[in-house]
């Protein structure tokens, strides 16, 4: 399944990572498909697994523990947009595909402060020509609106 997971460092900026395969591993210790740098953070954290179609947070008996939209977890289904904290992480888990416009609109004006254009151009780059297209132009209507 294709799924962007972003990373947010405070409020401008972000870090996204764009994976097509069946399990994402999330913590510190090298080895992990997202390395995260921060001691709240245990060195195998969680990690996500998709099987027919459907996406999976499982916490690997950390330290800090795995919240899914505030509530902790041990494991839970992800849904496009949730948003879940591993330490004092906070992370958004995003299905490219799942987004109608509106949802694309929302997303983009939420994330505008936060994303820089080097991490859009990230996510852009692998995704498909018309989703390109679309973010591209939701953007533009964004930073055009709200600067």
């Amino acid at each position: 399944m294709r799924c962007v997971i972003v990373i947010e460092n405070g409020l401008k900026s972000a870090q996204a990572f764009e994976f097509d395969r069946e399990q994402i591993t999330i913590g510190r210790l090298m080895g992990n498909d997202i390395l995260i740098n921060d001691r709240s953070v245990s060195g195998n954290h969680a990690k996500i697994s998709f099987h027919e179609g459907q996406a999976e947070l499982i916490d690997l008996e950390s330290k800090n523990g795995t919240r899914l939209n505030n509530e902790p977890v041990k494991r839970a289904s992800l849904h496009d947009q949730d948003r879940f904290s591993i330490g004092n992480i906070c992370i958004q888990f995003v299905c490219p595909e799942a987004l109608s416009e509106h949802a694309m609109d929302q997303t983009m004006i939420a994330g505008a402060h936060r994303w820089n254009a080097e991490k859009l151009e990230q996510l852009l780059h692998s995704s498909a020509e018309q989703m390109r297209n679309i973010v591209q132009n939701r953007c533009k209507r964004v930073h055009e609106k709200f600067g």
